[in-house]
């Protein structure tokens, strides 16, 4: 799966509705993406390398070789996703909320030791 690209789940396959009770309005969207290492030993030629895989080029280039994904970078072309594709950005654009799979399998007492949300370092690349 592309880094920083966003997985086609279940739900743009039509899962059965469990009740509207039981939050319809939160869809999965899981993304993968790609970290640094603490001391890279190339340092400048691994950010080059990070900042490329956030551009909408390299996302493009991705979907061209992966039909079950959509962009995560609203700046890709999306003109020529499929109409499963076009379902999931329909169904992930819309939604009020969006969680992964961590954020729905785990206790938050956990979750908040292995990814501190105001101290986690990472830096978003678009």
């Amino acid at each position: 799966m592309a880094r920083g690209s966003v997985a086609c789940g279940a739900a743009s396959r039509g899962a059965p509705e469990a009740g509207s009770q039981f939050g319809q309005d939160t869809v999965e969207a899981p993304t993968d993406g790609f970290m640094l290492s603490k001391a890279p030993k190339n340092q400048a030629g691994a950010v080059k390398l990070l900042e490329f895989l956030g551009t909408p080029e390299a996302e493009e280039i991705y979907l061209r070789s992966d039909p079950n994904v959509v962009a995560a970078s609203t700046k890709a072309d999306t003109s020529s996703y499929t109409p499963l594709q076009k379902k999931a950005y329909e169904m992930i654009s819309g939604a009020k909320h969006l969680t992964q799979f961590m954020d729905r399998d785990s206790r938050p007492d956990f979750t908040s030791t292995v990814i501190p949300r105001s101290s986690s370092g990472l830096r978003a690349v678009s």
